[in-house]
């Protein structure tokens, strides 16, 4: 953060998103959670929101996609954080995570084959000896990985967020192209 808070400019436009790699409660307990790993996230994205305003940088959330299941993975008191701060903090948001899980609700497999590195063999994405050599040991192990986007997931999300950019902060609607 320091490095990238001292490139900073007035007027700039500084876009968050965490969530996957900072939904960590067993990294620091014994497992069973630590019961304050949810105020803590909320702390640090309150810093960077209140860092940003300081130096009048226009901070927008962005919620990940939820991963590759029709139901909320993080729980619904961590995945609610950034849109809660967004609206005390009067800054755009832009949820991704409850957009794919309403889509996930509606078309579990065919999203899930549209957005996620899943049954790639199956798909012609990937040979199988490309995915036994794969060092990635989720999809090697279990020939998918329902966390991490594919090229056309990663384009969707884009995509998404580019649309909701047009609403969300439409100062930078004219740098979008179609």
């Amino acid at each position: 953060w320091p490095s990238v808070k001292a490139n900073l400019k007035e007027g700039d436009y500084f876009m968050v998103s965490f969530l996957h790699n900072d939904y960590c409660k067993t990294l620091y307990t014994d497992g069973t959670g630590d019961p304050n790993y949810i105020s803590v996230y909320r702390e640090y994205l309150q810093k960077y929101i209140d860092e940003c305003k300081a130096m009048d940088v226009n901070i927008i959330l962005v919620v990940p996609p939820n991963r590759g299941v029709s139901e909320n993975f993080h729980g619904e008191a961590f995945s609610s954080v950034m849109p809660e701060l967004a609206q005390s903090n009067s800054i755009p948001c832009i949820d991704v995570h409850a957009k794919t899980i309403e889509m996930l609700t509606a078309d579990l497999e065919g999203v899930k084959k549209q957005l996620y590195l899943y049954k790639l063999v199956e798909q012609d994405v990937i040979s199988q000896e490309q995915l036994n050599n794969h060092s990635n040991s989720t999809l090697k192990n279990n020939g998918e990985d329902l966390t991490h986007l594919s090229i056309s997931g990663a384009d969707w999300v884009a995509g998404y967020v580019a649309e909701q950019l047009k609403t969300q902060a439409p100062d930078l609607a004219v740098y979008l192209k179609q």
